[in-house]
């Protein structure tokens, strides 16, 4: 199975379009699951105490179904046809979302434009793995010591997006494990400290409707890791619960920490949305329906293999509008499960990779000829990430943007890093 195919498995791709919640956090306690997360949350979009003097939505990119962006080049046979000009500088619009994006960081909770170049603060203290609770708030985390992550502890605090008001939810306490027979005096071995926090982003999930919040402490990633813990936070009473999932053969948990599973969960909530406008879509000819590296190509006598890209690679993540897809590939193995990450334009057949290092939007990928014509591999100008690197799709009022970890991809366009996390 390739590595896209086992992301897909742990926790399916998600289309998010940052709209309004609009969720009571005070409702009763439901059970609802933490793991897996589940898959199409939105986050909420700014409203207008957050923006008061905020422009209408940009006028919308040109469509790239129309024939001025559109038109392939003359095509070499069986080659993808290189794109028109026009064609990648105009994203395909999806629909009207927020005109600036929130995150968090050990500086602050800040609020960064569409194109990366300017940002404000909101809130000026630690304000970690932000995540929507309304319209107007979010949650986020403070750790006691950044440094070490959760294993001090740190609080849970909600901050409003209008005046930047914070306010405690709930303290959560430190955890080490109660001290076993010390090594002797003469050994080289000490005790390994079994420091837990967050190893993904997706372990820190947020059940407004439900009242309730769920994060699940590791000592190290999901592969490796000897401790894992739950911790859940009831929103309305502020009661925290934690539970030592695994790990008991290796740790005596301290006092107030159970055994086992968890009782309560975050997942299964059918969290309201505001409505929003529907995202543009259409049919493109180019696609990879299936995890075996082939890109087809669809015309009116059926579909032939137009790009073979290569065995290990598969799909990901498609865009809002349809136009783009992300594609996974070039595994790597070892502490973590890494891949390489390239971008379908499902317009014209053209592969780009996703780089390093943010700036301009690369030159497409060459393919060498064949029968399809194929990629050389590996892609080393693509980014090469952990399995659990956040990975998502955003409508924002301006288009579509990728989120690979910290980098926020503008297709057709460039990219940009953010210096945080970004509101989930």
């Amino acid at each position: 199975m390739t590595l896209g195919a086992q992301l897909a498995a742990r926790s399916p791709s998600r289309i998010v379009g940052i709209v309004g919640i609009g969720v009571a956090l005070g409702a009763s306690l439901i059970p609802i699951a933490c793991k897996p997360k589940a898959t199409n949350t939105a986050p909420a979009t700014l409203g207008a105490a957050a923006q008061p003097s905020a422009a209408p939505p940009a006028p919308a990119p040109a469509d790239p179904s129309s024939p001025s962006s559109s038109a392939p080049a003359e095509q070499t046979p069986n080659v993808p046809a290189a794109p028109a000009p026009d064609a990648l500088a105009a994203p395909a619009r999806a629909h009207a979302g927020p005109s600036e994006l929130i995150v968090g960081s050990r500086r602050g909770l800040e609020a960064w434009s569409l194109d990366g170049t300017r940002h404000r603060s909101i809130s000026a203290a630690p304000a970690r793995h932000p995540r929507w609770l309304d319209a107007q708030t979010l949650l986020v985390i403070a750790p006691r010591d950044d440094e070490r992550g959760l294993a001090k502890g740190g609080k849970l605090q909600r901050i409003a997006l209008g005046d930047g008001r914070r306010e405690d939810v709930a303290t959560l306490p430190p955890f080490a494990c109660k001290r076993g027979t010390p090594p002797p005096e003469d050994s080289s071995f000490a005790e390994y400290p079994y420091e837990v926090d967050l190893q993904d982003d997706s372990d820190f999930d947020v059940a407004p409707a439900a009242g309730l919040a769920c994060l699940r402490l590791l000592d190290r990633n999901v592969n490796m890791a000897s401790v894992i813990l739950d911790v859940h936070v009831d929103l309305k009473s502020r009661h925290v619960q934690r539970w030592l999932v695994t790990g008991e053969d290796v740790c005596a948990p301290p006092r107030g920490v159970r055994r086992g599973e968890a009782t309560s969960s975050c997942h299964g909530s059918e969290e309201p949305q505001a409505p929003s406008e529907p995202a543009t879509t259409r049919s493109y000819p180019y696609d990879m329906p299936r995890a075996d590296g082939v890109v087809i190509q669809a015309s009116a006598q059926g579909e032939r293999p137009a790009l073979n890209v290569g065995l290990d690679y598969s799909p990901e993540a498609r865009s809002p509008s349809g136009r783009w897809l992300v594609l996974g590939g070039d595994t790597v193995e070892g502490d973590y499960l890494y891949r390489r990450l390239s971008l379908l334009d499902r317009e014209n057949g053209r592969v780009f990779p996703i780089l390093e290092k943010a700036g301009a939007w690369p030159a497409a990928l060459e393919p060498i000829a064949g029968s399809p014509p194929s990629l050389a591999l590996p892609i080393e100008s693509a980014v090469l990430v952990p399995g659990e690197t956040d990975l998502r799709w955003l409508s924002t009022a301006e288009g579509e943007l990728l989120v690979v970890g910290s980098t926020i991809v503008r297709p057709g366009l460039g990219s940009f890093t953010v210096d945080g996390e970004l509101a989930r």
